[in-house]
């Protein structure tokens, strides 16, 4: 039976008083800047990845949708469940001591179906992004109160924590709340997995007549790099829970491409790592490209420069610490040259040379900078 889920980006990008605290550079996160890539990534993995599921968006990328608007459309589209996703705050200005952590509501009279949706959600967003848990609380806000269907509010991270302020920043972060929030939802209601299919059979002979077939002997001299983050990857030519080893993120994966599969349906990569261990992983484009091993990426070179409407901060090395910042881009401006993408903490940044060869470290995500 399919399932319907409602998900709300909270507030709208010119929604007075939503934002963090002034950055020592003047420059500041508006809350839907969070919100609204948040929501849409819950949306894209719904869709993306589970079978019988359908899933209405609420909020605009400008216009701070009213709460009764909201509310109204979801109760007539006939939702079974309302993920309202927000940053929080407790005030205008950084916090000594700071606020930290995450928190989940439901409306006051708590009842059972958006309990158990939140503690669902609540306990992925704990184990995923490893904040402090701030605990499932009740309270009497609009779109819990008027929702007719299980209904909670998710706070991924408080405005006014310096620290956590730049992991609402951060599109890793952003997408790791959204893997979370959806994880809850699977949970909650039992959603299948389209890519999930039964174990492939640990006898080799078995294995090649039944469950795997070569679809390509040799590949080429490319290696494979993950478009995503958290792309599980395999002992065996198999999709099993059981045979998966571990997960490669964004930008990362594996120097060798041996082979391609066609493992139960779907279709997969025998690969190596550096040590000569060979593993498997799903070939389809939307998650994973080849690369030519000679290749240079496609940024490398190439300007970067801030299409933020604010000031985009710059370091003088890998880092998102205050005491590292050395200076600001404001809209157009930019480095002549990036050199490399590297992951700091929770998120990427670009290593770029200014005119005079010197190198700093820029944000890598899209959503303040672009490569021109």
């Amino acid at each position: 039976m399919t399932k319907r889920i409602a998900v709300g980006a909270g507030h709208g990008a010119n929604t007075y008083g939503k934002r963090t605290p002034k950055f020592e550079d003047g420059s500041y996160m508006n809350e839907h800047d969070f919100n609204f890539p948040t929501a849409e990534y819950v949306r894209e993995m719904l869709e993306n990845e589970y079978e019988d599921v359908e899933v209405l968006q609420l909020g605009e990328e400008v216009r701070d949708v009213p709460l009764g608007d909201r509310t109204d459309k979801v109760n007539d589209w006939g939702a079974d469940a309302y993920v309202s996703i927000h940053a929080n705050a407790l005030g205008n200005e950084w916090a000594d001591p700071a606020p930290r952590g995450i928190e989940t509501y439901v409306y006051e009279s708590e009842p059972t179906g958006s309990v158990d949706l939140a503690e669902n959600v609540h306990g992925e967003m704990i184990e995923k992004t490893g904040l402090y848990d701030r605990g499932v609380k009740a309270a009497n806000f609009h779109v819990l109160r008027e929702s007719h269907m299980s209904a909670i509010l998710v706070e991924c991270g408080f405005m006014d924590n310096r620290e956590e302020a730049e992991l609402l920043l951060s599109d890793d972060y952003r997408r790791t709340c959204a893997k979370a929030i959806v994880n809850g939802i699977a949970k909650k209601y039992g959603l299948q997995e389209k890519t999930k299919v039964e174990s492939a059979s640990t006898d080799e002979s078995s294995c090649e007549e039944k469950d795997v077939e070569t679809v390509k002997e040799n590949v080429g001299d490319y290696r494979l790099e993950s478009k995503v983050d958290d792309l599980r990857f395999y002992a065996s030519p198999s999709w099993a829970d059981a045979e998966q080893i571990g997960v490669v993120d964004e930008d990362r994966g594996f120097p060798t491409v041996k082979r391609k599969l066609k493992v139960e349906g779907g279709y997969q990569y025998e690969v190596e790592n550096s040590n000569g261990d060979t593993f498997y992983i799903t070939a389809a484009e939307k998650f994973v490209t080849l690369v030519e091993k000679d290749e240079t990426p496609s940024y490398v070179g190439r300007r970067v420069e801030s299409h933020y409407d604010g000031r985009v901060r710059f370091y003088n090395e890998p880092s998102w610490k205050d005491e590292d910042h050395v200076g600001s881009l404001t809209e157009g401006q930019g480095f002549p040259e990036i050199v490399e993408k590297v992951t700091v903490g929770n998120g990427k940044q670009f290593k770029a040379k200014n005119s005079n060869g010197d190198a700093y470290f820029v944000t890598a995500n899209e959503n303040f900078v672009q490569v021109v």
